[in-house]
């Protein structure tokens, strides 16, 4: 056990109640001295979690697909600059090099489980996306082209609630008769699995077959070895230089 502490930093929002953060947690406490999770979109902060930390240097983990320049300015926003001189800002858990892997684990474990061939097996990795700002699809469909690489289904698919290709033209998008959709989300907000549940199961299609797995938020025993694995090798940035 190291003496640092660690302080994990989801998304949060409405009908997230923490229970997959603070699992991962749990499953990371044992190595380091003391670990806190927190929300930008919930409680409680990251400042208000790091009033509870004692250790001298804290490793700071967003749970995000990627971070941005306005993740990182939030960020920098809710984390106290009396605090900064102990902190290591490390990137987000979702430009982790591990995580085409760890999907591609999780849709072998689904193909096994439903008896699927991968030849007539679609994936829908399924994210958010921005209106506003395409490019926030950007990591959903790098780890598309990624798992193409691996060549773990016939086909791979990016598809976002919020910009195109939108998740709910997915049937048309699809050429595979069994498909097995993956949530990329990293915190588990109600209103987004609920949305995502009535765009992709609504209707029956004939000749079609949909499977949605967990979000990887819920993957929590997966994704303590790559928060580790940030913090031990990944780049982190001293937050002390930002005032």
């Amino acid at each position: 056990m190291t003496k640092d502490g660690l302080l994990l930093v989801a998304h949060g929002g409405r009908g997230d109640d923490g229970t997959a953060t603070k699992r991962l947690g749990r499953a990371l406490s044992t190595y380091f001295s003391e670990v806190q999770v927190s929300f930008l979109h919930g409680r409680p902060s990251p400042a208000e979690a790091l009033v509870a930390m004692r250790a001298p240097l804290v490793h700071v983990v967003p749970l995000l697909a990627a971070q941005g320049w306005a993740g990182r300015e939030i960020l920098r926003e809710c984390l106290p600059g009396g605090e900064r001189h102990r902190l290591l800002l490390h990137p987000p858990i979702g430009e982790h090099p591990g995580l085409a892997a760890m999907v591609e684990q999780i849709v072998g474990l689904a193909m096994a489980r439903m008896g699927l061939d991968k030849r007539q097996t679609a994936v829908v990795l399924l994210g958010h996306g921005s209106g506003r700002n395409p490019a926030a699809g950007s990591v959903v469909g790098r780890l598309a082209g990624k798992l193409a690489d691996l060549d773990c289904a016939a086909e791979i698919h990016a598809l976002f609630l919020s910009q195109p290709p939108y998740a709910k033209d997915w049937a048309a998008a699809v050429g595979m008769p069994d498909v097995i959709a993956v949530p990329c989300f990293f915190s588990v907000a109600s209103h987004v699995l609920i949305d995502l549940r009535a765009l992709m199961e609504g209707d029956e299609i004939p000749g079609r077959r949909l499977w949605m797995t967990p979000p990887l938020a819920a993957q929590w025993q997966r994704l303590a070895p790559l928060v580790l694995d940030l913090v031990a090798t990944g780049s982190a940035e001293c937050l002390q230089e930002h005032r």
